[in-house]
């Protein structure tokens, strides 16, 4: 039957139940049924209302079953009802098989654990865990109890993801270390992923903050936290996923720690080939490197000025079948420009134009209506886009070169609505333009995210051949 013929059934029933018989004592199978295939049906805000319409016909005190049921419900919402999954806990009576008042089963604090964590209440979840995160021992005592778990490891889990989200790693990581003698629960795979994924978005947003603010102060480091947990795992033989390997790389990325990018990679069967590692005995190396890995390393090699391990890391990328994309390409040519290797970069930006992994041109309108080619570089980076221009030019020397079109050359470059600071392309590309063209390019009037060159400066160069590269 499907959940709404269940439903239905479920529904005709309760219908020609006596008032009396609507307890869990007598009902209560039936309506822990009804709650959980309203859960299950297709649309989740209707199908709360209608559990909730359930749960509460129940009369007298609630069982486990179905006050975990209707918890389970809060938690599958979209947004999920965490106020209301509080207020069901904190005033259900669950009495069956307990020994003290408001105690309830780790069932149904992992559901209300759950629910708050989804909505980023991690410390509403944490004070449900210290007023109701008790086991009833044998003896009829009450007490935390490391045994079976004072709640599930997936309700920890979505703390730990609560904290990351909201920017509190510390707070992450220090549940991870409490898990097992705390929480009476073992870490396991995304336990270990969520609290690197926190470590790694601290670092980004320390690495934003580092921009504006100098500061040699021996703070606490992500990265060193995200590679300190990375290895933790390795101890506990718990076998990372290629998430958990692409954050660490990540963290790395964002400190600039090459080498322990690097180092990261080589712990992934699928670099071993690619580093120039034998394959690994007992461990299966056909899984394809991974090319967001691959980008963070490159990437950090880049704040690392360590071109030739970019390099290096690039072509035995490409020699191992590994296509690359836009920002490997753009990492790269960052590390290569700013190490004034412009011919080593022009030649890398021409494989990428042939190969389509870079396309600058686009057929655009221009001010008199009319469609023409036009160099899009307001995605570029700076280095990048100086790299674009440069090729271009170049070619215009070529003696293959096609006719010179009669109209100005324009350069989309947007109007740096999305910089930090200052647009960093327009004055990029004028000053390019002027100290090594000698040609005064101007912002178009009616375009401020477009720079133009007018043709008979371009036609000019073209003719002298003669400009500072």
């Amino acid at each position: 039957l499907s959940c709404q013929k269940k439903i239905a059934l479920l529904d005709g029933v309760l219908s020609v139940m006596d008032e009396k018989d609507r307890c869990v004592g007598k009902g209560g199978p039936l309506f822990e049924s009804l709650i959980r295939n309203h859960n299950n049906a297709t649309d989740p805000d209707t199908s709360y209302q209608a559990a909730r319409t359930a749960f509460d016909s129940i009369i007298g005190p609630v069982d486990d079953a179905c006050l975990s049921s209707m918890l389970r419900v809060c938690s599958s919402t979209n947004p999920v009802k965490w106020k209301e999954a509080l207020m069901l806990i904190h005033s259900s009576d669950i009495v069956n098989k307990a020994y003290g008042p408001g105690l309830v089963s780790r069932r149904a604090l992992s559901y209300a654990v759950i629910t708050c964590s989804k909505a980023d209440q991690w410390e509403e979840a944490l004070n449900l865990i210290d007023v109701y995160g008790h086991q009833v021992n044998e003896n009829g005592s009450t007490g935390k109890s490391t045994q079976s778990g004072v709640v599930s490891v997936a309700a920890i889990n979505s703390i730990i993801r609560a904290c990351g989200r909201s920017s509190r790693p510390d707070i992450a990581v220090q549940l991870l270390n409490d898990m097992p003698v705390k929480y009476g629960v073992l870490a396991d795979e995304r336990s270990y992923r969520l609290a690197i994924i926190a470590c790694n978005q601290a670092e980004h947003r320390e690495m934003k903050m580092r921009r504006h603010i100098s500061s040699d102060d021996p703070e606490l480091k992500w990265w060193e936290c995200a590679l300190s947990l990375l290895r933790r795992m390795r101890e506990d033989e718990i076998k990372p996923s290629l998430q958990t390997f692409s954050s660490a790389v990540s963290a790395c990325e964002a400190a600039g720690q090459w080498q322990r990018a690097i180092g990261v990679l080589q712990l992934m069967p699928a670099f071993s080939p690619l580093l120039g590692h034998n394959k690994m005995e007992g461990i299966d190396t056909h899984e394809p490197a991974n090319l967001y890995c691959l980008n963070a390393a490159i990437s950090a090699c880049e704040k690392g000025g360590a071109w030739v391990e970019a390099l290096q890391l690039f072509e035995n990328a490409r020699s191992f079948q590994v296509r690359p994309n836009f920002i490997t390409v753009n990492s790269l040519l960052i590390a290569l420009e700013r190490a004034n290797q412009l011919e080593l970069a022009e030649s890398i930006y021409k494989d990428a134009l042939r190969d389509n992994v870079v396309s600058p041109w686009k057929r655009r309108y221009d001010n008199d209506g009319k469609l023409r080619n036009m160099m899009d570089l307001h995605k570029f980076s700076a280095p990048l886009a100086k790299i674009a221009v440069r090729s271009y030019m170049g070619s215009l020397l070529s003696p293959r070169r096609r006719k010179f079109s009669t109209a100005d050359a324009v350069f989309i470059v947007g109007k740096g609505k999305r910089s930090e600071e200052m647009p960093v392309l327009i004055p990029t590309i004028l000053q390019l333009f002027r100290d090594e063209f000698g040609i005064e390019a101007t912002i178009d009037k009616k375009n401020k995210g477009r720079i133009r060159v007018a043709k008979e400066s371009i036609e000019n160069i073209i003719e002298s051949k003669k400009w500072k590269v």
